[in-house]
C-alpha cells in the first residue's frame, strides 16, 4: 500500500547541515538571516556564540588564554551539533570555516546521516578590509574579538584603540594562509559578495530550498499508541507490525513494553518511546528520574513525561520547572528526547500559555497536550496556543481524540510538529 503523501506549504527538510563559509567581513550573518525567513526548521548554531560565552565567563589575560578560550568554544560547539544531529535536527551555521573544522564535520555528517550544504562567499580584499574596519569601530563587536586580554565588564570607550588591528599587508598574509575561500564540504557554492546591491541572494537560496525539502508523508507526524493497561504481549506486537507496514514515526508504549518494543524494531528507523509518571504527574521527582533512566536502558529513544499537574496549578513553577530540567538533563546525557505532558484539559488558556513558556526556556524537545486518560484530549484551539507560545526550538505534539484522517490533518495545520493516536492505521488508511 502506498503512503499518503502530506504536503504542507509543500515540503519539510532533510536533515541538513549548510554552512556559511569566507573570510571575515562577506555578510554571512546577514545571508543566514535571509535563508531562515524563507525556510524555516533550521537550528542556528556558532561558535562565535560560544567564543563570547566563554570569554564572558573566564576572560583571557593573553592571546594564548585566548586561543585556549577559542579551542574550546569550537570543541562545545561540535558537541551540540552532534547533539542536534542526534535529535534529526537541520543545522545553519555561518563562520570563516577551515581544515581546523572540516574533518570533524565531514565525519559527523556521515555518522548521522546529515547532507552537507556549504555556500562559499567571498568579495575583493580591498573590500573586505574596509568592512573588517567598519565592523570593528561597531560598538556591538564583542571586544573579546579585538583584544589581547579582556574580562567581563571591562568597556573600550573608543574602538579606534582596539589591539587586534592588523594592516592591510598583515590581513592579507593572515587570510591567504588560512584559506577560508577553499572551504568545501559537501554540495558547495560560491557567491561573489564584493557588491552587496548586486548579488543574486535569491537564486542560491532557491537552490538551497530544492536541495533541503523533501516530502512529508502523514505516517511520519504519528507515535503509533498502545497504553492501555490491558495491552497483551500479542496486541503489543501487533502495533509494531502496524507501525513498520505504515512507518510511523515511532511506538509509544508503557514502560513495562519498551525492551520488547526495542527488541522487535532493532535495526529499524522507527524510534521506541514511552511514557513517565503517566498518567497523572503525581509521581516525585526521584520517582520520575528513575523511570526515565531505566526507560533508557531498556531502549526507549523518546521519554514523555507527565508534568506535576497539581504543582504547577498550586503555582509552583520553580518545583515543575526543576522537575522538566532534570528529566531533560537525563534524556538529552543519553541523546534521547523529552516531550512534556501539561494535560491541556485540567489548564485554563492563561495556565497553558504559562505552562508553554516554561516547558520552552528548561528546553524540552516537545510540549504535549494530553495523555488521553483524562477529561479530553487535544484540542485545534489548544495546538495553535501552544505553538504561539513556544520558542521555534520546541515542538508541539497534539495526543488524544485524534480519530481520523480530517482531525489528524487539522491539528497540524495549527501547528501540531507530531500526532499521538491508536487510531493511526484507520487515519493512513481512510480511503
Amino acid at each position: 500500500m502506498s503512503r499518503i503523501l502530506f504536503i504542507l506549504g509543500g515540503l519539510a527538510l532533510k536533515k541538513t547541515l549548510l554552512l556559511l563559509a569566507g573570510d571575515p567581513g562577506t555578510g554571512k550573518s546577514y545571508f543566514d538571516q535571509m535563508i531562515r525567513k524563507q525556510i524555516s526548521g533550521f537550528h542556528e548554531l556558532s561558535i562565535d556564540v560560544e567564543k563570547e560565552y566563554l570569554y564572558d565567563k573566564y576572560g583571557f589575560d593573553d592571546l594564548d588564554d585566548r586561543e585556549k578560550l577559542d579551542y574550546e568554544a569550537l570543541q562545545l560547539y561540535l558537541e551540540k551539533v552532534k547533539i542536534e544531529m542526534t535529535r534529526g535536527h537541520s543545522i545553519i551555521s555561518d563562520y570563516p570555516f577551515s581544515n581546523k573544522q572540516w574533518g570533524t564535520l565531514k565525519r559527523l555528517s556521515e555518522t548521522y546521516d546529515f547532507q552537507v550544504i556549504t555556500v562559499v562567499l567571498t568579495a575583493d580584499f580591498e573590500v573586505l578590509y574596509d568592512r573588517q574596519v567598519k565592523r570593528d569601530l561597531d560598538e556591538s563587536r564583542h571586544l573579546g574579538h579585538l583584544m589581547t586580554h579582556y574580562h567581563k565588564g571591562d568597556v573600550l570607550k573608543d574602538r579606534r584603540l582596539i589591539e587586534i588591528n592588523p594592516t592591510k599587508t598583515e590581513l592579507a598574509a593572515f587570510l591567504k594562509s588560512k584559506k577560508y575561500g577553499e572551504f568545501n564540504l559537501g554540495t558547495t557554492f560560491k557567491l561573489d559578495v564584493s557588491d552587496f546591491e548586486k548579488v543574486d541572494y535569491q537564486t542560491i537560496i532557491d537552490s538551497i530550498e530544492d536541495l533541503v525539502s523533501e516530502k512529508v508523508f502523514l505516517s511520519d507526524y504519528i507515535d503509533h499508541t498502545l497504553l492501555a493497561p490491558t495491552a497483551t504481549k500479542a496486541e503489543i506486537k501487533q502495533v509494531v507490525a502496524a507501525a513498520q507496514k505504515y512507518k510511523f514515526h515511532a511506538v509509544m508504549v508503557n514502560p513495562c513494553w519498551v525492551k520488547y518494543v526495542h527488541s522487535l524494531l532493532t535495526g529499524s528507523s522507527i524510534k521506541t518511546a514511552t511514557v513517565i509518571g503517566f498518567p497523572l504527574g503525581a509521581n516525585t521527582m526521584t520517582v520520575k528520574e528513575l523511570e526515565a533512566e531505566n526507560a533508557i536502558q531498556n531502549g526507549a529513544d523518546e521519554l514523555d513525561m507527565v508534568m506535576n499537574i497539581g504543582r504547577f496549578k498550586s503555582g509552583d513553577q520553580a518545583y515543575v520547572g526543576d522537575e522538566i530540567e532534570r528529566l531533560k538533563l537525563i534524556a538529552h546525557s543519553q541523546h534521547r528526547i523529552l516531550k512534556v505532558i501539561i494535560e491541556t484539559a485540567l489548564l485554563t488558556d492563561e495556565e497553558k500559555q504559562a505552562a508553554a513558556q516554561l516547558v520552552s526556556a528548561k528546553g524540552a524537545d516537545f510540549i504535549k497536550t494530553s495523555t488521553g486518560f483524562s477529561t479530553g484530549g487535544a484540542t485545534v484551539k489548544d495546538v495553535a496556543l501552544l505553538k504561539k507560545y513556544v520558542t521555534s526550538k520546541t515542538l508541539v505534539k497534539a495526543s488524544g481524540g485524534i480519530h481520523n484522517r480530517q482531525e489528524a490533518m487539522a491539528m497540524i495545520d495549527s501547528g501540531a510538529d507530531r500526532l499521538g493516536t491508536s487510531q493511526s492505521v484507520a487515519i493512513v488508511t481512510e480511503s
